[in-house]
């Protein structure tokens, strides 16, 4: 390697550095991170039983993370950064068996791309394993096309080190060193059948050396076909996992469409460079070929598994084959003669990522735990105790909450199993023995979540008093919000008697679909006239509900959120629905008494006016004790009631 190239690869991993350590911990850690930095904590010798009785992946990037915090500290920051030594250990296979395969110019291109990748920022910055098992599956890849072509014994033991990781990291990856090796084994036996004795050998070692995993990998392969939480595949699903280099982590927001076209360019790319060395007769496009062939059987064969016994294909597990997908694009890169060509696609490539680069480290697309414990911490007493009715809230929270008792409701005794883990969550179904005993209580709930109706039953039905109102975290890109509400029993005595929802569907929350549907419905009948352009991003043109959220805007209903959402599954609270049948009845412009009717509603109240027209029409007589509880969910018949009142 000249000192140019040098010179290049080394302001291209300083870059790499400092941007994947930029906004490493300006997100807390999602579920699956808590889970992993719970498991962490545990001795090495637990790891494996654990992860083989309660995951669906293979026990090595526990062990290393384990060995890792060890040296460095167990924090957000140290967690992942394990992550971004995976990340810079993919890129740099571009100056290992990469450049050895392809020349200098391939090599520097891979780690160009993996650099400016956006969905490598993504994993680099996450405490999963994600970013290791791209680099163990490229460097399996890589090794096998040298030992196949170069015929070193060194390479045959490196290509047997990076499968044997590989197989142990993520099961995505196992499937992408099978799909390898078949391929290995087709391609000897047509060109180099005396390599054929040390491919069986090095096969053989590998699979003695899975064994101990097996019946692992057999009892975690049954409970998923028994029961795991991946949908159906569908044609958006595979369109999604192809484009998923230039997506967001949960594929919201959408991809803008310069994401479509930078993917685009990499495919050109790809096929730019394995046509135009198949032309020229260089044998070095063998590696691109081998490998873009891999990524497309990894993808295949997991669609084909999806169909034919169960779901188990997301978009983000393409990524143990990121580098396989992006080794054939820097292929491509790399035989651009022309510099000015050259730079000029190196710069509308760096031009369509760093829009999502920028919106990675500024937004929160994980969860908002970083304000959540905030918040807590500054309002929570040491003997304060969570009650979930979502496994997600409740793994999460016995992460950053470890010194308070968290209880799981559930309606069945669950299997404990995993109590060991979280030593300080319980769950099952005598919620109220648990919270007799912990008398301060925060309910925590997800507004998307179906459980969450169990908790708008125990609140809106009395059975829990609210201290403090409902608060919402939910930021705008993320999948995941969070409810809490700090609540006290009814009862004089002090005791709690909770009881679970005879029919789930009477005591139902409104979400923000069914209030538009019903206003509108009441309103205008089935018969009106409405814009069929989105005003909203998030409520496309076959949404079910498309025409009667277009016209809650139309007549000024509601307007959305400021990031031009309206978010149809959030469940409504009492001071919205004020707010949607006032306007729906009277417009903005409307008399109303300025002394509060309600002494939880002061003048000051964003909902004020609303509210206190609500009273005024007779639509609510709020609660005996002169509140209104703007916080509180409404439920079906409360909605259907008040629309009663106001139109009927």
């Amino acid at each position: 390697m000249d000192r140019q190239n040098i010179i290049t690869l080394i302001i291209l991993i300083i870059i790499g550095i400092i941007y994947f350590l930029s906004g490493i911990t300006h997100e807390g850690l999602w579920i699956d991170e808590a889970f992993t930095a719970t498991v962490v904590k545990l001795p090495l010798s637990e790891i494996w039983k654990t992860i083989g009785s309660h995951d669906t992946h293979p026990p090595l990037y526990y062990l290393l993370l384990r060995l890792h915090v060890s040296i460095f500290g167990h924090s957000d920051f140290t967690l992942r950064l394990f992550s971004v030594f995976g990340a810079l250990a993919l890129a740099l296979l571009g100056i290992g068996p990469i450049r050895r395969a392809c020349g200098d110019k391939t090599g520097i291109s891979y780690v160009f791309m993996v650099l400016v990748t956006p969905i490598t920022l993504v994993y680099a910055q996450e405490a999963r394993m994600y970013t290791w098992a791209a680099f163990f599956v490229t460097g399996c890849v890589s090794y096998a096309y040298l030992a196949a072509t170069q015929e070193k014994r060194n390479d045959w033991l490196k290509l047997g080190i990076f499968t044997i990781a590989a197989a142990y990291t993520h099961y995505y990856a196992l499937l992408a060193t099978v799909i390898s090796y078949i391929l290995l084994l087709v391609w000897l036996l047509f060109n180099k059948k005396k390599q054929l004795s040390i491919y069986l050998l090095t096969a053989g070692i590998v699979i003695l050396c899975y064994i101990p995993w097996i019946m692992n990998l057999l009892r975690q392969t049954l409970d998923v076909v028994h029961d795991f939480w991946i949908p159906n595949v569908t044609v958006t699903t595979l369109l999604d996992t192809l484009l998923y280099p230039y997506s967001y982590q949960f594929l919201t927001p959408n991809r803008p469409l310069y994401s479509n076209i930078a993917y685009c360019i990499f495919i050109l790319l790809a096929l730019f460079g394995i046509f135009r060395s198949l032309i020229n007769k260089k044998k070095d496009a063998l590696l691109a070929i081998f490998s873009l062939s891999v990524f497309i059987g990894t993808i295949v064969s997991g669609a084909i598994a999806s169909y034919a016994i169960r779901p188990i294909l997301v978009p983000r597990f393409m990524m143990p084959a990121l580098g396989l997908f992006l080794l054939p694009v820097a292929y491509g890169l790399s035989h651009i003669s022309k510099r000015v060509l050259l730079v000029s696609i190196c710069s509308i490539i760096i031009g369509f990522s760093m829009p999502q680069i920028i919106q990675i480290n500024k937004q929160q697309f994980k969860d908002p735990m970083k304000e959540v414990s905030s918040f807590l911490n500054g309002h929570m007493e040491p003997d304060d105790t969570f009650l979930h009715t979502n496994v997600l809230t409740a793994i999460t929270f016995s992460y950053y909450f470890p010194g308070h008792m968290h209880f799981l409701y559930a309606s069945q005794d669950p299997d404990n199993h995993q109590h060991h883990i979280f030593p300080n969550i319980i769950a099952g179904p005598d919620v109220n023995r648990f919270l007799n005993e912990h008398k301060k209580v925060w309910l925590i709930g997800r507004s998307k979540s179906q459980e969450n109706t169990i908790n708008n039953y125990w609140v809106t039905s009395g059975q829990l008093r609210v201290v403090d109102g409902l608060r919402r975290f939910a930021p705008p890109f993320s999948w995941f919000d969070i409810e809490l509400i700090q609540v006290i029993t009814p009862y004089p005595d002090g005791t709690f008697r909770l009881s679970r929802p005879v029919n789930d569907a009477l005591i139902s929350s409104v979400d923000r679909v069914q209030m538009a549907t019903s206003i509108i419905r009441k309103k205008f009948g089935e018969s009106f006239s409405y814009s069929t352009t989105p005003h909203f991003t998030d409520v496309s043109d076959d949404h079910s509900a498309f025409k009667y959220i277009q016209k809650m805007y139309e007549e000024g209903i509601t307007s959305g959120y400021p990031d031009g959402t309206y978010r149809p599954a959030e469940n409504v609270i009492r001071a919205q629905m004020a707010a949607f049948i006032v306007r729906a009845k009277f417009g903005e412009s409307f008399t109303y008494s300025t002394t509060p009717y309600f002494i939880d509603i002061p003048a000051n109240h964003g909902a004020f006016k609303y509210i206190q027209k609500m009273y005024e029409e007779g639509i609510t007589t709020g609660d005996i004790d002169r509140t209104y509880r703007p916080c509180d969910y409404i439920t079906m018949d409360h909605m259907e009631t008040c629309l009663s009142k106001a139109f009927d």
